[in-house]
Parts: C-alpha cells; sequence; structure tokens
C-alpha cells in the first residue's frame, strides 16, 4: 500500500482542473483557489452552456479539512465530504480565454434574458472506481474521485424550458484517471449505453437536427 497523502477537500476540488461529467470533455466544471470557476456543456460541437462563476462556502463547511487519500480501492465508496457551495454565473462580459488558446463567449443556456440569482447547492465528494458518467465520445474510464450535486448545477428542466437534450440530468463529475479495479470489467451495460449514444451521434450529424 502507497502511503496517504495529505490533502483537503477545498485542495482537491481546486486541483483537478476540469471535473469531467462525458468522454469527450465537452461538459465538466472547474474550481479555482480564487473562488472562481467555470461550466461548460457541448454537445458534439455546439455549445449550450459557457459560463464563468465565482463560488463560495458556506461557514462551518468541511473544505478545510484535511484528509488521508492511499492508492488502495475499496469495495466500497468512501464519502469524503459533504458541502454546501454557493454558485455566481457571470452571464455578462467579454470573450474569455478557456485555456487552450482560443477565446470563447459566454453562452448563457437558459439564462437569455436575465442573470441568474446565486445558487447554493449541496454536493458529496467520493472516492472510489467511478466510470464516466456519459460515454459520448470513447469509451468509459475509471476515475478515483466523483462530485456530485444534489441539484445539477447546469439548473433546471424548467428553466431550460424543452424537452430534448435534458442538461439537468446531469449531476455527477468525475476526475484522476486511475486504472480499473483489477477483478472488474466495464459493465456490458455501460458499453451498451456508449454504443446507443454514438448511433444518436451520427444520426443528429446526418440530419443536422440541433
Amino acid at each position: 500500500m502507497e502511503p496517504a497523502k495529505s490533502e483537503t477537500i477545498r485542495s482537491i476540488l481546486c486541483s483537478e482542473g476540469q471535473w469531467l461529467h462525458d468522454t469527450d470533455g465537452g461538459s465538466y466544471i472547474t474550481f479555482n483557489e480564487d473562488r472562481t470557476g467555470m461550466l461548460c456543456l457541448r454537445v458534439n460541437v455546439t455549445p449550450w452552456f459557457t459560463c464563468d462563476f465565482d463560488w463560495k462556502d458556506h461557514q462551518n463547511s468541511d473544505l478545510d479539512r484535511p484528509v488521508q487519500l492511499t492508492k488502495t480501492w475499496f469495495k466500497r465508496n468512501q464519502l469524503l465530504a459533504r458541502f454546501n457551495i454557493e454558485i455566481a454565473f457571470r452571464t455578462a462580459g467579454e470573450n474569455f480565454d478557456l485555456g487552450d488558446g482560443y477565446l470563447w463567449r459566454r453562452i448563457p443556456g437558459p439564462y437569455q434574458d436575465e442573470t441568474p440569482r446565486p445558487r447554493t447547492m449541496t454536493a458529496k465528494l467520493e472516492k472510489g472506481a467511478f466510470l464516466t458518467p456519459l460515454p459520448n465520445a470513447v469509451a468509459p474510464w475509471y476515475n478515483e474521485l466523483r462530485l456530485t450535486f444534489e441539484t445539477s448545477p447546469y439548473s433546471s428542466h424548467q428553466e431550460w424550458g424543452m424537452n430534448h437534450f435534458p442538461f439537468w440530468e446531469r449531476k455527477d463529475f468525475v476526475a484522476r484517471r486511475c486504472a480499473a479495479p483489477v477483478t472488474s470489467k466495464i459493465p456490458v451495460l455501460c458499453l451498451s449505453r456508449f454504443k446507443t449514444t454514438m448511433n444518436s451521434i451520427t444520426d443528429i450529424d446526418n440530419t443536422n437536427s440541433y
């Protein structure tokens, strides 16, 4: 067993870069030490929601509590923390750099006509072996960390006001890619979902329906 590495919940949250929801990097959230962050949502090459935000944790949160992480994988997921976090989107302003050499404009998703109020969400951080939630470009892989929100940071069904592309169901994000558990195989159901998703993408590309 490798020696445990001492970290805090805050350092884990901020040091992983992109917390991914899908395998092509189109749906992710980031948190920075300066209490800024970014939420992105893209389907194929079409961006639906690209906004930076300010965030803060509430008093008495667990974010500065030290945790000991090892490389050992346990059969049961380990709950590292449950905490409340407030996010305030900045839907207006100049284009910004995503860090890939390209300037992106803010795309406010369902907030076309107004700046949303700050939202307080409950989240939990777990350690284990988690497959990337949405396998939409390549087969999924295992990740050591999972960040799950009780309500989607992409806002609600009512706010989007549409029935296709259920972005409001995207609540979990993963980070820290790791090897598959020795006794585990990628579930057949997950691979089936990957094939179904790829077929759907092909259909969308062929019909130009978005």
